[in-house]
């Protein structure tokens, strides 16, 4: 009986089935989805069948063992992979964030990510060793005398049984979601597709720069108080609003914008475009929207109607490259662009002060209309490489309000850390927000209007020990907005302004109303600073599918 059992087991359909335990452990533990283990399942039962039947017809041969230990190692990797991003971000594989970044990445911003997610990358692989090992010792290696009586010749049906499973893996992956599932297709296929996106859009960049939108860019019109505009917008990074002292949090985070309060106008509902940056930029600055994410490919952006109509504009970055990514495409439609950061994208030796002499160039600039777009590093994590030594007062911060209230809540120690370091990146950031602002009002005390906002937030212990991109969270979507008009600028007419709840996926239609710009792709139902805006048409809001309102 016992050696029944044991037959049974050594076969390798069973043995393969016994790699399933793994994901369905992931599943109940809450780290991958039914969709994510059962592909893992499936995949990992369809790999090693064939894989396990050629190692016991072909005991000695060394390829077939590479092969095995190669297909075992994948599918190990693509399981902690997948609970990696579940568990940091929230997000799933095919999410376009997790795309962007694996094509877009480099050195540098690799090394901020293992910094700043060292503990669960270092908990995630220690497990995944583990288990390989333990897999591999009880369930793949062949016993002593197995491999000296090479008892598996004597077998007639084994050759038939790897060549009928083989067929079958091979045949499986005629299904695209298992083939797009499986680790040695992944990189491949999404590569290709972002490719094509890219390639989608510079035909979108060169048809602009061509003239083919003449038609809908030719409806455009400037109203008749744009003679003379200087608009600039400030787009930040990894910002909640949570974290902002303007808002009501209980550190002082800014205390230079906090001086300038009474000529401010601060939103207090306003949602991300999206929870990554891609997502947000490319919809902010075109037509796309969170129900037609697509839109950005076929629709001009802010910078082209802007340009169109007479407005010089400018594209000055502390992050992406001139050559990398789909930002980078949208701001080569600007007339100047300019990338500071010498760590390629998103290094850390770049603070976002070097941005302050290229934007008083553009202030300097003598075009009567302007419109300059400024993309700061932010709080992109690792935080403590966003901000000089001496704004670092909240580092050792551990018996204020702030981290009582986080201890009172159970966190770690070391999640306070990251608390402390994140709430200096915004204070540093108040620092640059007030000279941009400050600057623009010295240099253009008429005509002119400087709005902030950020393209996402952060969730920094706010429900837990994880600080990071969380797509289920408040503060990943909860964004500040802040608006300065110069004095000459006509009264907005609604006393509730700046309560109204507001999508910046909208947000082209509120820079197209700053503009004067109006025209076929201006709705001033949309726009968050018109008499007309109809919050009805937005809500109820969502983040990530989820209902927000």
């Amino acid at each position: 009986m016992m050696n029944r059992f044991k037959t049974i087991l050594g076969m390798p359909p069973v043995r393969a089935l016994l790699f399933s335990l793994l994901p369905l452990g992931y599943y109940v533990t809450g780290t991958l989805n039914y969709s994510q283990a059962g592909k893992a399942a499936l995949l990992g039962f369809l790999m090693l069948t064939p894989a396990l039947y050629w190692r016991e017809l072909f005991p000695a041969s060394r390829l077939v063992r590479a092969t095995l230990v190669t297909a075992i190692f994948l599918l190990f990797l693509n399981i902690v992979f997948q609970a990696v991003l579940r568990h940091i971000f929230g997000v799933q594989q095919d999410d376009v964030l997790v795309v962007q970044a694996l094509i877009n990445t480099n050195v540098e911003e690799t090394r901020g990510f293992i910094v700043q997610y060292l503990r669960p990358l270092a908990a995630h692989l220690g497990a995944a060793v583990l288990l390989f090992a333990g897999y591999w010792f009880f369930c793949v290696r062949l016993s002593p005398d197995r491999q000296a009586s090479g008892r598996g010749e004597r077998r007639p049906w084994l050759p038939a049984a790897a060549c009928v499973s083989t067929v079958i893996l091979l045949v499986s992956h005629v299904n695209s979601s298992l083939r797009k599932a499986n680790p040695l297709f992944y990189i491949s296929y999404h590569y290709q597709k972002a490719a094509r996106e890219m390639e989608m859009a510079r035909e979108l960049r060169e048809d602009l720069a061509g003239g083919e939108s003449a038609a809908i860019l030719g409806k455009l019109s400037l109203d008749s108080a744009s003679r003379r505009r200087t608009v600039v917008l400030v787009i930040g990074e990894s910002d909640t609003r949570r974290n902002w002292s303007l808002y009501g949090y209980g550190r002082q985070t800014n205390p230079e914008l906090a001086k300038l309060r009474d000529r401010l106008l601060v939103f207090s509902d306003v949602l991300a475009a999206d929870g990554s940056t891609v997502g947000s930029i490319t919809r902010m600055l075109t037509a796309a929207t969170a129900e037609q994410p697509e839109l950005w490919k076929t629709s001009p952006t802010v910078m082209a109607a802007a340009r169109r109509l007479g407005y010089k504009v400018f594209w000055l970055a502390n992050q992406g490259a001139a050559n990398r990514g789909m930002v980078p495409i949208l701001a080569s439609q600007s007339d100047v662009t300019v990338f500071t950061n010498r760590g390629m994208d998103r290094g850390e030796s770049s603070f976002d002060e070097v941005l302050l002499e290229p934007y008083r160039q553009a202030l300097d600039d003598p075009a009567e209309r302007k419109l300059i777009v400024v993309q700061l590093l932010g709080a992109h994590p690792a935080y403590n490489f966003r901000y000089p030594e001496k704004f670092s007062v909240f580092e050792k911060r551990i018996d204020d309000e702030v981290a009582e209230g986080l201890r009172k809540q159970g966190r770690a120690p070391w999640a306070i850390l990251f608390r402390n370091a994140y709430d200096c990146a915004i204070l540093y950031g108040d620092h640059v927000l007030a000279r941009l602002l400050q600057g623009l009002m010295m240099k253009e005390p008429s005509s002119s209007v400087w709005l902030y906002v950020s393209d996402h937030g952060q969730d920094v212990a706010h429900h837990s020990d994880f600080s990071g991109h969380n797509q289920n969270a408040r503060e990943q979507w909860e964004v500040p907005l802040v608006l300065w008009r110069s004095p000459d600028s006509p009264p907005l007419a609604d006393a509730a302004l700046t309560a109204r709840p507001y999508r910046n996926d909208l947000l082209d239609h509120t820079l197209l109303g700053l503009l004067g710009i109006r025209g076929d792709l201006y709705d001033p139902e949309l726009d968050l600073l018109s008499a007309q805006f109809k919050s009805e048409r937005i809500m109820p809001r969502k983040m990530a599918g989820a209902q927000y309102d």
